[in-house]
């Protein structure tokens, strides 16, 4: 578990980056700040403290990776909601061409 002064420090320099990330995916301020506060409970949680000693760019790449782990984990979520909630038999999107979409778009900027 992180200490309080690691857990800030981490903060300051990585949360903005993250944020910006999540707003992307989401496109919803709101559930991109609650992922936000997810991904840095799991860094207080389980953050490898070795990685501290390899730069701020692998900490950034850790936490990223998170986070993007917890909007995957909520689409699905959303998505078997939905499935279960439709009685009609239609089809949705998978996680991964929605994914393969979002990353084609990032690298034609």
């Amino acid at each position: 578990m992180l200490d309080s002064k690691t857990l800030d420090r981490l903060w300051s320099c990585h949360s903005n980056a993250v944020r910006g990330y999540l707003v992307s995916l989401t496109k919803q301020p709101q559930t991109a700040e609650e992922l936000l506060q997810e991904t840095f409970l799991r860094a207080m949680r389980s953050f490898p403290s070795a990685m501290l000693s390899e730069g701020d760019s692998a900490a950034r790449g850790w936490l990223i990776r998170v986070s993007r782990n917890l909007f995957i984990d909520r689409y699905r979520k959303q998505e078997r909601e939905k499935n279960h909630q439709n009685s009609h038999g239609l089809e949705f999107e998978t996680i991964d061409s929605v994914l393969d979409a979002m990353v084609v778009k990032e690298a034609l900027k």
